[in-house]
């Protein structure tokens, strides 16, 4: 497990058992001065799931979270500026993915999908793009704070489909929303949540929530070993399902004591 400046995280990416390449990428990023800034600057946490092929979906995962580096440095931390700033970047990363496709005619469907928590003092704002998720656990539940991009998902919301149903759907992996690709991106969506002591964030790739049910993670987040064995234990059984994609997680941890303040002590 690492610490920055009260705010615990562990993260792991695992290939999975039935891919060639790991298009999933993480990124942890927090300014160098937030020790001693905190009415500015914050920790940003990021998930991509690349597709496209190969390289290209690695490529564009990586360009995903790399537009993402330095997003919160030297910003005012207040809700407000956060999600405004994560939306101009995000669609700025889809800009650069499309430009890079075009250029590249072996990559011109690369896209992938991005999920942004971005702490700030007493607040966090979630972003997100396509089907990685970001949960979190306060006292004995699990809310789920992302609402997946998919046609199936768009089924469940028009009363077509059961939750239950759409978990074996055949179309349960096609999204209807991505950076990059050929296809227009309409929004981004972005939210405040509250940060209380003791509450536990997961971002995850699909590879991690679709092996793993509701339940299971609500329980696994709620143990009390480190948090790198949480991540390593959401993992294992991902792959004891049948590592069918690449796995990906990053778990947050807000102390249980002290004030509610995100990065700041």
């Amino acid at each position: 497990m690492r610490n920055h400046t009260g705010i615990g995280y562990a993260s792991a990416t695992d290939i999975g058992l039935r891919r060639e390449v790991n298009e999933d990428h993480l990124l942890i990023d927090a300014p160098p001065d937030a020790r001693h800034h905190c009415g500015s600057g914050g920790v940003l946490f990021a998930v991509a799931d690349g597709m496209g092929g190969h390289a290209c979906g690695e490529l564009a995962s990586r360009m995903a979270c790399q537009g993402m580096e330095g997003a919160l440095h030297h910003l005012e931390a207040r809700p407000e500026v956060y999600r405004r700033h994560l939306e101009e970047r995000f669609f700025d990363v889809d800009a650069r993915l499309k430009a890079r496709g075009a250029a590249d005619p072996a990559c011109a469907h690369m896209g992938t999908t991005l999920a942004v928590l971005a702490m700030g003092s007493g607040f966090a704002v979630a972003a997100h793009v396509g089907d990685s998720r970001i949960y979190r656990r306060r006292g004995d539940r699990l809310m789920l704070l992302t609402t997946d991009h998919t046609f199936v998902q768009e089924m469940i919301a028009e009363g077509e489909l059961t939750p239950e149903a759409a978990a074996t759907h055949p179309l349960r992996h096609m999204l209807t929303r991505a950076l990059g690709t050929i296809e227009p991106l309409d929004a981004v969506d972005t939210l405040t949540a509250d940060i209380a002591p003791g509450d536990r964030f997961l971002l995850s790739s699909d590879g991690l929530h679709d092996a793993l049910s509701f339940e299971e993670i609500e329980r696994i987040l709620g143990e009390g070993d480190g948090l790198d064995a949480l991540v390593d234990r959401m993992v294992a059984l991902a792959l004891a399902r049948g590592g069918r994609d690449n796995i990906s997680a990053i778990v947050v941890d807000i102390p249980a004591h002290g004030k509610a303040t995100g990065f700041c002590a």
